[in-house]
């Protein structure tokens, strides 16, 4: 049995206290007065010590009591039968995890971490294991703890060095609790045979930079045997500026050019503040400078001019900052999409009471997208050149011997929006085009004196942008007229939105590789609200979007990021941001060898795609983390003491090896119990000897 406070032991003196009252001479209580004596000054009687002990149980009963509390005070525990060893006698289990991000680009920074990382090596004796681990976007091992074990006590260093000098830095952004957590698992997965190994720490070597993401700490429980030390990284320079380009942000400046938006941070400890942009073609400039001042922990927002497309330019770079891993952001200049889509029917332009009018101004140009209406009037012969580069057509009237064309083109890939003036129309377009007879016939509301828009499908994409509550109403759309269309005999037809009445108000019917969508009511005022609505707008583009015929906003990816791969019949070819070449396997969709910043471009049936892959915006944090940032998602860390321990810290692990022993058997509140019960039956006895005398004395002051 051992003591966590052995101190209070001392206690047990107090033993001694019971042995002397026993010992010490009462006063007797029986007075008899002696005529001779009346003279004298009375005195107290002096007590004296017995000669010999008395009431043996009681005094038992007394000492153990305060031998009890004495022990119960010293925190008693048992070692379970594994002693209590010091911390420099325990073998050691670390995994060294080691920043591989961006940010250890910075000068000095890779040969401070690879410096502390030997300094953990050396500190390692043969009764220890190790295993090492690196990490940015993603945590791999490097080396095992059963390949540590597997190897001579003398060639373990020799083996450990060899795979940190196999590392450099990446590109890739800091998923510090990701690894974190992946470290701590390393641990369980090193324990399956079920031996005890010692301590387990992790050491940490990164530079701790701000932009390093946590979030992964929040669902994980840290295991409470598993330390973490924190050998911090510090690069030769302080402070970094960097540059982010503000996705969707192009637009047209006052000058009619086409713009993008940077954005240039200052970390808190720089001590430049001017700096300036400029757009390269690789190392050539191009374009002027555009100066922008931006005070230390700030940030700012620069719009540049695109430069033309024959210059070539695809990044801009920042100067003037003396941290330059972070100084280049790709960029593709805008492009002006230009879509072409047919229109059938022979309306008037300017007819406001025409369908044409309202499609023409809801498919305006705008600065990014330029739209061209091509038309073939009623009756028209050249309907081959109409539908060249045409995904999208509009039908009010079905075009003079044209059908079997118009049929080839939907086959092949088109979307046709068949909106008939009349049921006659409906039919004559379905029975040509479609090979279908369809019954159709033009219905006017008679209750209320119009319908309404009912039941939708807001799953499907032609509608599902209106799926959010805010957009959903359609009810405010009157209906004057519409076409009842039955659509029983089209195979796959399919209703994406209904009338009030239950009629189909919206229809697809797949053809081939295309299909038609059948509007069953005219947006023209003589039909219905629709193209008077906020509604209308948005669901032409819907259709547009559904025919894949927009073009998704530019977007950007970061460093990690897989490519999307268009759908192809023939093989893709992706030319990476280091120029090598690189064919996807059939029928892949993504491309996730995306390692450095750069433009990578995607060729696919002759039609290239280009992605700008850039760093991380979160690896210009740079300004350091603490302790404290960690210890908040629950993580006991301290700052790395690389070495064996000293001899205070393992009296101090030893001591709190021995209070969770401690505090696990709680030994102590038994011998209070068992103390509580002595007491209670010293008071007992105690009551009953005090008794027996009293009566005893009370017997001999009877007895004259």
């Amino acid at each position: 049995m051992s003591f966590l406070t052995p101190l209070f032991l001392l206690g047990g003196l107090a033993i001694a206290l019971p042995v002397l009252f026993h010992l010490s001479r009462r006063a007797t209580r029986k007075r008899t007065a002696f005529s001779s004596l009346m003279f004298l000054s009375p005195t107290a009687p002096r007590l004296k010590r017995r000669s010999r002990l008395e009431q043996w149980l009681l005094l038992i009963l007394r000492c153990l009591a305060l031998a009890l509390l004495a022990l119960g005070f010293a925190r008693p525990f048992m070692k379970d039968g594994s002693p209590i060893i010091p911390i420099s006698e325990q073998p050691r289990q670390v995994v060294l995890l080691l920043d591989t991000s961006a940010s250890l680009r910075r000068d000095g920074a890779w040969t401070n971490a690879l410096s502390k990382s030997d300094e953990v090596i050396r500190s390692l004796r043969p009764i220890d294991r190790l295993a090492v681990m690196c990490f940015g976007r993603e945590t791999r091992t490097v080396l095992e703890f059963s390949e540590w074990e597997a190897t001579p006590p003398d060639a373990r260093a020799t083996l450990a060095r060899a795979r940190l000098a196999s590392l450099a830095p990446t590109w890739e952004g800091t998923l510090l609790g990701q690894a974190l957590v992946a470290a701590a698992d390393a641990f369980s997965d090193g324990d399956r045979d079920g031996r005890e190994r010692g301590t387990k720490e992790i050491v940490l070597v990164s530079d701790l930079q701000a932009g390093s993401r946590l979030e992964s700490l929040q669902a994980h429980e840290w295991p409470k045997d598993v330390r973490l030390e924190v050998a911090g990284v510090t690069p030769v320079r302080a402070g970094n500026a960097g540059v982010q380009w503000l996705a969707g942000s192009g637009e047209m400046t006052t000058r009619g050019k086409e713009s993008v938006r940077i954005r240039v941070s200052n970390s808190i400890d720089a001590a430049n503040e001017d700096f300036s942009l400029a757009w390269r073609r690789g190392a050539v400039p191009t374009g002027e400078l555009v100066r922008v001042q931006v005070p230390p922990g700030q940030s700012r927002v620069v719009t540049m001019d695109a430069p033309g497309a024959a210059l070539g330019a695809d990044r801009i770079e920042l100067s003037g900052d003396g941290v330059p891993f972070d100084n280049t952001v790709y960029v593709t200049p805008p492009e002006k999409q230009r879509l072409r889509v047919a229109y059938f029917g022979t309306d008037n332009p300017s007819d406001s009471a025409q369908p044409l009018y309202f499609l023409k101004h809801a498919l305006e140009s705008s600065p990014r997208v330029a739209v061209e209406i091509a038309r073939l009037p009623q009756g028209g012969a050249d309907l081959t050149a109409t539908l060249a580069g045409v995904k999208v057509g509009f039908m009010t009237g079905l075009p003079t011997g044209g059908a079997a064309l118009l049929r080839s083109w939907i086959e092949s890939g088109g979307t046709l929006v068949a909106v008939p003036p009349f049921a006659a129309e409906a039919t004559a377009l379905a029975r040509e085009v479609a090979g279908v007879d369809m019954n159709a016939t033009d219905i006017k509301p008679t209750a209320g004196g119009y319908a309404m828009w009912g039941e939708i499908d807001f799953k499907h994409p032609l509608f599902s942008s209106f799926a959010d509550p805010r957009y959903s109403d359609f009810t405010k759309i009157h209906i004057w007229r519409y076409r009842r269309l039955d659509i029983a005999k089209f195979d796959g037809a399919r209703t994406l939105a209904r009338f009030d009445s239950g009629d189909p108000a919206v229809i697809e019917t797949p053809l081939g590789k295309g299909r038609i969508l059948w509007l069953a009511t005219g947006w023209q005022p003589m039909d219905s609200q629709l193209a008077v609505s906020s509604k209308f707008v948005p669901l032409v583009w819907s259709v547009l979007d559904y025919a894949n015929v927009t073009r998704a906003e530019v977007s950007q990816y970061v460093v990690g990021d897989s490519l999307p791969l268009p759908v192809s019949a023939r093989p893709v070819t992706v030319v990476g941001a280091d120029g090598r070449t690189h064919s996807p396997g059939a029928g892949a969709t993504h491309f996730p060898l995306t390692p450095f910043p750069g433009i990578y471009r995607v060729v696919a049936d002759g039609v290239e795609t280009r992605f700008m892959v850039n760093l991380d915006p979160a690896e210009s944090k740079t300004e350091p983390l603490t302790i404290d940032d960690l210890e908040q998602f629950g993580v006991p860390a301290k700052s790395a003491a690389i070495g064996r321990p000293t001899m205070g810290e393992a009296q101090r692990q030893a001591s709190l090896l021995a209070v969770e022993i401690e505090g696990r058997q709680k030994l102590w509140r038994w011998f209070i119990v068992a103390t509580l019960a002595v007491l209670l039956s010293e008071t007992i006895l105690a009551a009953r000897t005090g008794r027996r005398m009293r009566a005893q004395a009370e017997t001999q002051e009877a007895t004259p």
